[in-house]
């Protein structure tokens, strides 16, 4: 089952919501107070009413209250701007659900009733907190489903698992105080033998456990943060009497120094409960985790890290975002972030828009750009552009639309620099750099800071060769002419011959070999000749043996676009 839209109105400062759509990974994006949190907490009452429902469907006077309270008071969840004109408004949340085919029988069984696979229901409530369950069907179906509403509340409870993790957590004080006097009024029973057998008893079965779910939150928050070294879940000593109002066990984290998980900052406390739920065993419900500012209070590098594992997590669970960092923004399908401005939200339909609202200043050729080649010089720059559009309509149309942009570095050590400029201007990047030393470090590194992934990194490898760059891949045929007119220097098919040497060293040998100056200067210049060269015989110009790096790069292109522009349509 998956929630698949959710619209809200009459909650805080929202007034009105369009529907918005809800992916498998969802992005509210936007400047701070201007609404995001309002929206995940309206999606959170929503969800969080649906359970309520679920368990104790509509209960009178003071105890209905009680029990919705913690997820909807009206005094101050009902925009307090329209409370003195509409003293018996009400908050309106629409969720709309999707069912497989087996739950679609499962919903027939269970609640006696058809469904054509989607499943539209409205909750209202007011002043009264007594909220009231609507199934949005139209024909004369409609109200027979809604008077099942304790049914299909139950029916939605139990297959979908609704975790919010908000930005600040805080200890609500009244409990505790309860907590600390009942505690005192019940430490007698530590006195008690029958008690603290029980107590050792219960230690003992816990032990197993406690250790295995510590080494994998351990794991998990390493990955995060690699100065975590240990990390120990203990029952509290002495056990607590109460079970069931106080948490029965302490999360030790050891990052130079062991501190109790309640004592460290809220970054550290979000991403121990992102551990959990990342380490949490696939169960039959379908999950919704919600994050508000997931990056708050984080290091830069969890950041990074952060994103990789809400992506991952998004291929089993729907995930739920606020967030104002552009890191966090869906590149691919640009309709799953949606824009929070002045209390509105609508779904993003172009790149620019969400540049625009974040702030973000992207360079004159790459304002358009949702996917950037980075390449090392200027000359495989203008080279594999033109090879590319040679070889592929499609990769030609998206160059000259500017969809698909290519940049280049000035040396491989730029890389890293690079991928983060470009990140910061909401652009994917897919790289193809030389095939040496100096390559493969730099997107070792690139990698290594979470920069760019291993899917997005390919390099010039020619068969048979150790190291090699663009110009292996170039017919020397096309450019001995225009060589020898600029430099006076011979190519010969023995000269140009494969060797684990790349292009630039062997033609440094040739060069030398008939006594000609060798610089950066002149192998710039000699660049510029294949590439003039190349330009004009472009059928010519690959060699086929060497190409297929080439030719793997232009799939990856055409994928990647492909992608973006079936998740725009």
């Amino acid at each position: 089952m998956l929630l698949v839209s959710f619209s809200v109105s009459n909650y805080r400062s929202i007034t009105k919501a369009s529907r918005l759509p809800i992916s498998q990974y969802t992005v509210l994006i936007g400047p701070n107070n201007e609404g995001k949190s309002n929206l995940l907490n309206a999606l959170s009452a929503g969800m969080g009413l649906i359970e309520e429902n679920a368990r104790r469907p509509r209960q009178p006077g003071l105890l209905g209250r009680r029990l919705y309270s913690h997820l909807y008071d009206w005094e101050q969840d009902f925009p307090i701007s329209l409370q003195e004109s509409k003293p018996r408004g009400q908050s309106v949340f629409r969720l709309e659900f999707q069912l497989t085919d087996d739950e679609i029988t499962e919903f027939r069984q269970h609640v006696k009733s058809n469904l054509n696979g989607t499943l539209p229901i409205e909750l209202r409530i007011g002043p009264d907190h007594h909220p009231t369950f609507k199934v949005l069907k139209k024909g004369p179906g409609g109200p027979a489903l809604t008077k099942k509403s304790a049914q299909i509340a139950q029916f939605i409870g139990s297959r979908v698992e609704f975790n919010y993790i908000p930005a600040i957590r805080t200890t609500d004080a009244t409990e505790d105080v309860v907590a600390r006097m009942v505690s005192r009024r019940l430490r007698n029973l530590e006195q008690n033998e029958e008690y603290r057998k029980a107590a050792e008893k219960l230690d003992k079965l816990q032990q197993p456990l406690l250790e295995e779910l510590s080494n994998e939150l351990r794991s998990t928050l390493g990955y995060f943060l690699p100065d975590v070294t240990n990390v120990k879940i203990e029952t509290r000593k002495p056990r607590s009497p109460l079970g069931a109002y106080k948490t029965p066990c302490d999360i030790i984290i050891d990052d130079g120094t062991p501190t109790l998980l309640e004592r460290k900052g809220d970054g550290i406390k979000s991403l121990a409960a992102i551990s959990l739920l990342y380490r949490s065993e696939a169960t039959q419900s379908a999950t919704i985790i919600a994050l508000e500012e997931p990056e708050s209070h984080l290091h830069p590098r969890a950041i990074h890290r952060l994103r990789e594992v809400l992506l991952g997590l998004s291929h089993k669970s729907q995930i739920v975002i606020t967030s104002h960092n552009p890191l966090f923004v869906d590149r691919i399908d640009l309709r799953s972030n949606i824009l929070v401005s002045e209390n509105q939200a609508t779904p993003a339909k172009r790149l620019s828009e969400i540049r625009e609202l974040l702030g973000v200043m992207a360079s004159d050729n790459l304002r358009h750009a949702r996917l950037v080649l980075v390449v090392e010089g200027d000359t495989d720059r203008i080279l594999l552009g033109a090879i590319l559009a040679h070889r592929s309509k499609s990769l030609k149309k998206h160059l000259e639309t500017n969809v698909l942009a290519i940049d280049h570095l000035g040396g491989a050590t730029n890389l890293l620099y690079k991928l983060t400029e470009l990140r910061a201007s909401l652009c994917s990047a897919h790289t193809f750099l030389d095939n040496d030393d100096a390559g493969r470090s730099a997107v070792d590194k690139a990698i290594e800071a979470d920069a760019v992934s291993e899917a997005d990194c390919q390099f010039t490898t020619c068969k048979g060769m150790k190291n090699s760059e663009l110009e292996d891949c170039i017919n020397w045929k096309v450019y001995k002419d225009a060589i020898k007119a600029a430099f006076g220097v011979t190519l010969s098919a023995n000269l140009m011959a494969p060797t684990n040497d790349k292009w630039s060293g062997k033609l440094e040998a040739i060069f030398k070999s008939q006594g000609r100056a060798w610089n950066k200067s002149v192998l710039a210049r000699a660049k510029h000749q294949v590439v003039s060269s190349a330009l004009k015989n472009l059928d010519a110009a690959l060699v086929d043996a060497k190409a297929p790096s080439i030719i793997a790069l232009a799939d990856a292109l055409e994928e990647k676009l492909s992608q973006m522009n079936s998740s725009h349509t």
